[in-house]
């Protein structure tokens, strides 16, 4: 149906044209500008991405990713993407029966591999909030 033919209570708002993906950018928004939802996200996102970090390498990604769209900023989803990272790190470490954080850094390049994937794959998954 054209302008000239729209019926007066229709309306060409830009939301109903641009289809889902506005809507998502308006819900996403929405979430961002509430404190209190956006810092009880972060808490989720935070348990589910280093949870499915335990079970695959790629779910460094997928944590940095979550906690990154939380984020009311891409500074802010990079500072959050090196803390998933940290957390990561920290969780590893306490939960390894045999080793100490001493005794990680002593492997050598087995150790510089996890520690550089355990801070730069959840960065590498924030910059997805520079997107959306």
């Amino acid at each position: 149906m054209s302008d000239a033919t729209a019926e007066p209570g229709e309306s060409d708002a830009p939301d109903d044209r641009a289809g889902p993906l506005a809507t998502l950018d308006h819900r996403m928004a929405t979430f961002r500008a509430d404190d209190r939802q956006r810092r009880i996200g972060l808490a989720v996102a935070l348990v589910v991405g280093v949870g499915v970090a335990w079970l695959h390498w790629l779910g460094l990604v997928v944590a940095g990713a979550l906690v990154g769209l939380t984020c009311r900023s891409l500074p802010r989803a990079l500072a959050a993407g090196i803390g998933v990272g940290v957390v990561v790190l920290a969780t590893f470490v306490l939960l390894s029966p045999t080793l100490a954080a001493g005794e990680l850094l002593a492997l050598g390049q087995p150790a510089y591999v996890a520690v550089g994937s355990a801070l730069a794959l959840p960065l590498l998954g924030s910059l997805t909030r520079g997107v959306v």
